[in-house]
Order: structure tokens, then C-alpha cells, then sequence
């Protein structure tokens, strides 16, 4: 080996690392499975007549943008329990936005969220919504990617919850020109989800907990009450050692998953992008998991003390479907549109039949 090689052995290996896992990272970002594609225009197409008739994003927009300097953004991580009690000391003083699956842990200890969002298509995310909690549910919006399993719609009618379906860039959602419940980029994961919406609501601090995106130190994946945890026994032992990243705090390691790195690659990106465009500064107040470059490392109970000062008017303007008029407008465009697409897939078809018969 020469003198070169030598002397630059573990730069080049890491420099090789890093390009890997970027390849991986732009690669993943398009998608990796069409099959999940498919899933996806399919439920959408299964529920646009509940996304038609519910208030739409731009509403959302009209209504509350700008409403408060400050929101939080609960997630499920490990570290989730022991903020509950502050959390439910300055709830009246934030926006609250949290995730699907930290939405029941936020009923039980009566902390009311203002938004629950749901990015993910799969079945089991809807069970995050199989509950009844009554009137607490009250003024909550919950919102929705359009691509949902119609599982979650169930769950939220059943129960009289407010909902909007929103949906983000893509070919055939776009074709169908339903401009008036869209766009917005929802990142990888539902606390991405939240982030990015917090930026559209013009919020100008951003606060985060539960955002572990690590084990803890006994092996848990998430929060005390995730109704899921049974389906990630064993996930500390197979990623042990593997994607090990600097803690909250910058001192030491701690342990975190493939999907957890992807995850907060990819919020870095957009922290760090927001922060330079729009000035938005956010506060990583998990105190606790993997350290989140670009935000602002901080205790939960110094964010509360000096970010929120006075209560909000709560609960927020009500948010209003179109008025019928309008809905059936947007039916019939979605017929003619639904139309030519049954036309091109008819031709296709024809096409494709001959060259099978050749």
C-alpha cells in the first residue's frame, strides 16, 4: 500500500460510507416499492369523496395561518413520558401538533392536541384512531395524507371527529387538478409531516419532544402507551452497534435504527434549510435519543418559560367544508378526468395485448 493510502486509509473509507448512504438516501426518497405506489392511488382514489366534502388545506391556510408564534410537536419516542406532565401545564399557551401514535398517549394524561396528523397508508397506522375518547375530541382537527387506508376514515366518522385529507405532489393526484385540497411535501415521517406543516402555518418557533429517533437505554422504541409496542420486540437487538449516532447533548452514542437515520437525515435537510430561508429557529427539547442537527438543544421546561408567555384563544376558528355547489363541481371534473384515464388504460391495454400475442 502506498504512502498515500496509508496515511488516508479511514478518510477514504469514510468518505465511502457517506457516499453510500447518500445514494441510499436520494435513491429511498423516490420510492423503493411500486406495489405501495399502487396501494396508494388506489386508496386515494377511495377516498376523495371524503376529502370533497370535509374542509380542504386551503381552508386550513385561510383560517390559521399565523395564529401563534410557537408550536409544539409531540412524538413517540422514548423520552416522551417524562415532558407529559409540562405539556399539559402550557398547553393552552402553544399550538399543539402530535403524531397518530402519540395522540392516545395525549387523551389518557388529558392533554388536548390541536392537530393529530397521519402520513402513513397502512392498516395498522388506522388503529391509532380505533378509540373513542368523547368529547375531548372537541376542536381537534385531525389531518389526514390523502393516500390513508380507508380503515382511518372509518375510525374518524365513527367517532364525529373533524379531518382534512391533504395530499402531496404526485403525478396522478396532480392531474386531477383537486389544487383546493393541496400540495404540501410531508417528508418520511409523521413528525417531518407536522414540521413541514408548522412552516406553512407560519410558526416561527418550533419545538420538539418526543423525537428520539433512538433506542433508549433499556431497549424501547417508544413512549409508555404506544399500542404498538409489541411489534418491535427484538428491533434493539437486531440494530445493536449498526447505526449508532451522537446522543442529545453531544455526549456519547446512543443506539437508533436504519429507518431512524434515514428519518432524521432527511428532517435535517429541511431544519437546516428552513433555517436559512425562512428563520425559523427550532428547539430539540426531546432531552433525550440522537442529536438533530440544526436545532437548538434545549430543556423542555426552559422552551415553556421563555417561548410561551400567554394563553391563545382557543379553540381555533372552525374550519368549513365547500358549500354543496362547489362539491359537485368538483365531482363532475373528477368524472371527465376519470373518463380519459379509462380511455388511455383501455389503449394501453390494446397495445400491450398485441405485443403478448407476437
Amino acid at each position: 500500500m502506498s504512502h498515500y493510502y496509508e496515511r488516508f486509509h479511514e478518510d477514504i473509507l469514510g468518505l465511502n460510507k457517506k457516499l453510500a448512504e447518500n445514494f441510499k438516501n436520494s435513491i429511498v426518497s423516490y420510492g423503493n416499492d411500486p406495489l405501495d405506489a399502487l396501494q396508494g392511488i388506489e386508496q386515494f382514489v377511495y377516498n376523495l369523496p371524503q376529502m370533497i366534502t370535509h374542509p380542504s388545506y386551503k381552508e386550513l391556510l385561510s383560517k390559521r395561518k399565523g395564529i401563534s408564534d410557537t408550536a409544539i410537536i409531540v412524538s413517540t419516542g422514548p423520552s416522551l413520558t417524562k415532558q407529559l406532565p409540562l405539556l399539559k401545564k402550557y398547553a393552552s399557551k402553544a399550538t399543539i401538533f402530535c403524531a397518530d401514535s402519540s395522540y392516545p398517549i395525549l387523551a389518557k394524561h388529558g392533554i388536548k392536541p390541536d392537530y393529530v396528523c397521519m402520513l402513513e397508508r397502512d392498516e395498522i397506522v388506522a388503529e391509532c384512531f380505533n378509540n373513542d375518547f368523547g368529547e375531548f375530541d372537541k376542536d381537534i382537527v385531525f389531518i389526514v395524507k390523502s393516500v390513508t387506508h380507508p380503515h382511518t376514515i372509518k375510525y374518524l366518522q365513527k367517532n364525529n371527529r373533524a379531518f382534512i385529507l391533504v395530499s402531496t405532489y404526485a403525478s396522478f393526484i396532480q392531474y386531477l387538478k383537486l389544487d383546493y385540497f393541496g400540495y404540501f411535501n410531508m417528508g418520511f415521517s409523521v413528525a417531518h409531516m407536522n414540521f413541514l406543516l408548522t412552516i406553512h402555518l407560519k410558526y416561527k418557533n418550533i419545538i420538539l419532544i418526543g423525537q428520539d429517533l433512538a433506542y433508549a437505554k433499556d431497549g424501547q422504541t417508544h413512549s409508555q402507551g404506544f399500542i404498538h409496542a409489541n411489534l418491535h420486540n427484538g428491533d434493539y437487538e437486531r440494530d445493536l452497534d449498526k447505526f449508532s449516532t451522537t446522543a442529545y447533548g453531544g455526549n456519547g452514542k446512543v443506539q437508533s435504527s436504519e429507518i431512524w437515520t434515514l428519518f432524521r437525515h432527511n428532517f435535517e435537510k429541511d431544519i437546516v434549510n428552513i433555517k436559512m430561508n425562512y428563520h425559523i429557529t427550532t428547539y430539540n427539547c426531546t432531552e433525550g435519543g440522537a442529536r438533530i442537527e440544526g436545532t437548538i438543544e434545549k430543556p423542555f421546561l426552559w422552551a415553556c418559560e421563555n417561548l410561551l408567555d400567554k394563553d391563545l384563544n382557543k379553540p381555533f376558528e372552525k374550519l368549513e367544508p365547500l358549500s354543496l355547489n362547489k362539491q359537485n363541481e368538483f365531482y363532475l371534473r373528477l368524472i371527465i378526468k376519470f373518463i380519459k384515464v379509462l380511455n388511455i388504460v383501455e389503449i394501453l391495454t390494446i397495445i400491450l395485448l398485441k405485443f403478448m400475442i407476437k
